[in-house]
């Protein structure tokens, strides 16, 4: 299989973590956006995946947020052939 880019939304936790965690021990490269970036945990995750994975801020309520990342990419990488919503998104009742 061919290194591709994925792009997981929420990739911090959860079943982004491990799709992301899966998705690099075949050789993909993923593109994890997350709102909650501290920098701990994003290093420790760093080191359990290596290199193949990067770290951008991402809140996907906010459209500026998401064009930021987007265009981010594109620049970096091009296009993602793979996307995971592994997202969580509260609303206020």
């Amino acid at each position: 299989m061919k290194n591709r880019i994925a792009v997981i939304t929420g990739g911090l936790s959860g079943i982004g973590l491990a799709s992301a965690k899966e998705l690099t021990q075949i050789g993909h490269t993923v593109i994890i956006g997350s709102r909650r970036c501290n920098t701990k945990q994003v290093s420790s995750i760093q080191n359990s995946l290596g290199e193949k994975a990067v770290f951008h801020q991402l809140d996907v309520s906010d459209k500026k947020s998401v064009t930021s990342f987007t265009n981010q990419i594109e620049k970096e990488f091009g296009s993602a052939e793979i996307l995971i919503s592994s997202f969580d998104l509260w609303l206020k009742s």
